[in-house]
């Protein structure tokens, strides 16, 4: 009889085989001892989604989970688990964010030999690299109908409930790449966008957009403030843009905006110094409280370039980058637009009087 060999759970490293980790990770949860349970419990991410066969297995955080399944272990002390059949395929969803799905056979056997059982468990797995562990956000589990009739692949009994556990599925997919305090695309996300465009022949706008005082509000409001005003700027990008285009916070302060423009015609150049325009009306941001006020505005960089013949997403994202530090440099709160073939546009926002919008901080009661 052949030693079974246990595996480590390497999910600290970034280049880690997900489907040999998620074989491991079934192991341990089936025939793993105390101490393996405890190393796989610390794979789950805290708000992890955890769907089972049972009608009561739907757990919306890691500590509900860890508890009943602590309670549940005394029960199975009494069943021989042998995980038989296995295998697993992956699918990247995103940069950091990928999909393990696939097949488990597993047996038990009661310790008296009363009893045995065999499930064949389909399961799914999303993980996210969160740039310290791969951790699992959500994990589906379900054993088949052996009820089920040959030919008959969407009993009307299930449809519901399988149609249930997709537009959860695309939930937490859709959660796993937005950004939880403005709503907007997150950093890998809105990377992996990038990486899907790093081959296409289309004209791209690149918006890099930083916010101007932000570290003052923290330092003097809290970072309760910072939030409000990072939301508020996410919602004045949101006005001004359309729904198909990507508006992104990088993290902190910062945020990209990425409009893809099919192909050229005669007046791009004017719509983009219109949006932009539109984009720096909008601030100042007047952050108050009391009689203490700071004036919150963006400094934007813009990269307008045909992508293709050398050109990539990273080189127009630096472009784009680089133009928002002038601006810095110039005296913040304004436009940078830079155009293949064409001279060097600026907006300068500190011409404009009056304007803006305002966050009422601890507000007065009359």
């Amino acid at each position: 009889m052949k030693s079974v060999v246990k595996a480590e759970l390497n999910f600290n490293q970034r280049q880690v085989d997900l489907c040999e980790l998620t074989r491991e990770v079934w192991r341990r949860y089936f025939t793993g001892t105390g101490e393996e349970i405890q190393e796989f419990e610390t794979m789950l991410a805290p708000d992890c989604v955890i769907i089972g066969t049972g009608e009561h297995e739907f757990y919306r955080d890691r500590a509900t989970f860890v508890s009943e399944l602590a309670e549940a272990m005394e029960e199975r002390q009494s069943i021989k688990f042998i995980l038989r059949k296995f295998w697993a395929a992956e699918n990247c969803i995103a940069e950091d964010i990928r999909l393990v799905y696939g097949e488990a056979d597993v047996t038990g056997e009661i310790a008296d030999g009363r009893a045995s059982f065999d499930m064949d468990t389909h399961y799914s797995l999303l993980y996210k690299y969160t740039g310290e562990k791969w951790s699992i956000l959500h994990l589906v589990q379900s054993i088949p109908s052996r009820d089920q009739k040959a030919g008959e692949y969407f009993p009307k009994a299930l449809i519901g409930q399988i149609e249930q556990a997709w537009e959860h599925a695309d939930k937490m997919t859709e959660l796993a790449q937005t950004d939880s305090l403005t709503g907007l695309m997150n950093r890998s996300a809105f990377e992996a966008k990038l990486q899907a465009y790093r081959d296409k022949d289309c004209v791209t706008v690149m918006a890099y957009v930083d916010l101007d005082n932000f570290k003052k509000v923290n330092d003097t409001f809290g970072h309760t403030a910072g939030d409000l005003v990072l939301k508020k700027a996410a919602e004045l990008m949101k006005g001004v843009f359309r729904k198909e285009d990507s508006i992104a916070r990088l993290g902190g302060d910062e945020f990209c905006i990425f409009l893809e423009i099919k192909q050229e015609f005669p007046g791009l150049k004017q719509l983009v110094c219109e949006k932009m325009e539109s984009l720096i009306s909008k601030v100042p941001i007047h952050v108050c409280e009391g009689d203490r006020e700071i004036r919150v505005t963006f400094s934007i960089g813009v990269c307008v370039d045909r992508l293709g013949s050398g050109t990539t997403t990273d080189d127009v994202l630096e472009i784009a980058d680089n133009a928002m530090y002038e601006i810095k440099k110039s005296g913040k709160n304004g436009v940078c637009i830079c155009m293949k073939n064409e001279p060097t546009l600026r907006f300068d926002g500190n011409q404009k009087r009056g304007g803006g919008c305002h966050i009422q901080l601890n507000p007065q009661i009359d």
